[in-house]
């Protein structure tokens, strides 16, 4: 399943609470980095953390993770760039965060571009 996380903004710095459909929970940081040009995420999940991975564009970006976390993660844009200025994910018609679940999904999100 494919779905929308709806609680990103364009702050520089967020953090939400993601509900998957087993009803677990898993924390997702987000923060521009001005230096990098670029969104780098957290992702905390159980016992289990990411640290600073940059988002990017087109494929589930948590797919090296995916024996780890049962959800992965797309970043969707129709310019088809890296998420790369402060306001990426300001309105609609921008990037927008894709959370996948169940294994059928997270195998055919791995593997190709959005």
């Amino acid at each position: 399943m494919l779905s929308k996380i709806t609680s990103v903004g364009d702050e520089p710095r967020q953090r939400m609470n993601v509900t998957l459909q087993d009803g677990s929970q898993f924390v997702l940081k987000l923060a521009y980095m001005q230096t990098q040009n670029g969104w780098f995420c957290d992702i905390e999940y159980g016992n289990k953390a990411i640290r600073g991975m940059r988002v990017v564009m087109g494929f589930n970006f948590l797919n090296q993770f995916r024996y780890y976390f049962p959800f992965g993660l797309i970043c969707g844009n129709p310019t088809v760039t890296d998420p790369m200025f402060i306001d990426d994910f300001a309105t609609v018609e921008n990037c927008a965060v894709y959370l996948i679940e169940g294994k059928e999904d997270l195998d055919f999100y791995g593997s190709i571009v959005v």
